[in-house]
């Protein structure tokens, strides 16, 4: 087979084969976000029609571009799983405007076990990054006055623990950038008015999923601490 014709049957096989993972995640995420608000928050279970189709293909998609980045590894199992975590969040933030703490506890644990043998720089990149991100997001929580709530806060401490520094900063930019139109589009139709709640931790989600992804500079701290 050409070397052309190979390169490109391993990158075709390694995006299906992300695809494939991200979609059997993208039916546990569905499964789980009407599920955990009931059981851990005691939030009633609503009936959202968008919810499997926007589960499957967040996790699938970005399934895609994992195998496309990574392919056939532990790295892009990896980013698939932190991937769906981040999907989950935002499915039970749009639905519920909550973002669970065992889900954050549980991405924590996530980050933690990626980094074990890890050298001394990665955790330390890691702990500059949710300190940064934290703190940060803390003080838009006090200024904004309610414009934005304690889960976006904890989100955005664990996507500094994840990606650490300094892509956190990019990050939480993109983050902040997508959140930022969405809000316009939401003033403009006069959805929201100015300073109401708005769930934001989608957006957040969203920026970290994509850096999950590409992580075109090798700064992807929860994929590149441990190997």
């Amino acid at each position: 087979m050409p070397n052309g014709t190979y390169l490109a049957a391993q990158t075709w096989s390694a995006m299906l084969a992300g695809a494939a993972l991200g979609l059997a995640f993208g039916v546990a995420m569905a499964w789980l976000s009407a599920l955990l608000p009931l059981r851990l928050c005691g939030l009633p279970r609503r009936p959202v029609r968008w919810r499997w189709p926007l589960a499957v293909a967040w996790c699938a998609g970005f399934g895609a571009l994992a195998g496309l980045r990574y392919g056939i590894s532990l790295p892009m199992a990896l980013a698939v799983a932190g991937c769906s975590l981040m999907g989950l969040v935002a499915l039970i933030d749009l639905e519920h405007r909550v973002v669970p703490n065992a889900l954050v506890a549980a991405g924590c644990v996530l980050g933690l076990l990626s980094r074990l043998g890890a050298p001394w720089p990665a955790w330390r990149a890691a702990l500059i990054g949710a300190l940064l991100a934290g703190v940060s997001f803390a003080l838009l929580a006090a200024v904004g006055r309610g414009a934005m709530g304690a889960g976006d806060v904890k989100l955005a401490l664990l996507i500094g623990w994840w990606v650490a520094y300094p892509a956190v900063v990019r990050t939480l930019a993109l983050g902040i950038v997508l959140g930022g139109i969405a809000a316009g589009f939401l003033l403009a139709t006069g959805k929201r008015r100015p300073k109401q709640y708005m769930a934001y931790a989608p957006y957040l989600a969203a920026g970290c999923a994509l850096v999950l992804v590409s992580c075109a500079d090798g700064c992807a701290g929860l994929l590149r601490a441990g190997w």
